[in-house]
């Protein structure tokens, strides 16, 4: 039987992408101009609209709509540490009511807080393991206006005395 086309939602990729399977339901990706049903594969580079389909019992369906993301988790070391960096570079507020503690003893292991600008709250848990595997890893980059706010953030982290690299000029993507 001939998978159905019941998709509708975009996602836009630039490099090739991989069939992806999970138990019975597998993920593949149709190119939306062509409007055809066969797998294709983009080459790395290449800009190209695709439809991400659920393939079940030879149906596609649509994903289900997102509604953005909720928070992000960074894995830490020390959790007064990094809070007091975060408060410091970002003007960060911790949750209190939303601190994390283990039910078995009230073990502290992790903040949530509340970072002006950033859209989604920030989790620190307590991981050192985690922490020191992704040192020197930057997980996430964030976006300024322009270069004058750019000088700003420049200025505000050398008034902080925090290390950081010095402005790069980089082409926007």
């Amino acid at each position: 039987m001939t998978p159905r086309r019941e998709c509708n939602r975009r996602v836009e990729r630039t490099s090739a992408l991989p069939e992806y399977r999970t138990g019975t339901i597998g993920w593949r990706l149709y190119e939306r101009s062509r409007h055809r049903s066969s797998v294709l594969s983009g080459k790395p580079g290449n800009t190209l609209d695709w439809d991400l389909c659920a393939i079940t019992s030879g149906t596609l369906m649509a994903a289900p709509q997102l509604q953005g993301i909720h928070h992000l988790k960074f894995a830490v070391s020390d959790l007064a540490v990094s809070l007091d960096f975060y408060q410091r570079a970002f003007d960060a507020n911790r949750i209190p009511r939303a601190d994390h503690r283990r039910e078995s003893d009230g073990t502290l292991y992790a903040y949530i807080l509340d970072v002006p600008g950033l859209g989604a709250h920030l989790e620190l848990r307590l991981n050192p393991v985690r922490a020191a595997a992704n040192a020197h890893f930057d997980p996430v980059t964030v976006a300024v206006a322009d270069g004058s706010t750019l000088a700003e953030w420049d200025a505000h982290l050398n008034v902080q005395k925090i290390a950081h690299s010095p402005i790069i000029t980089a082409i926007q993507a």
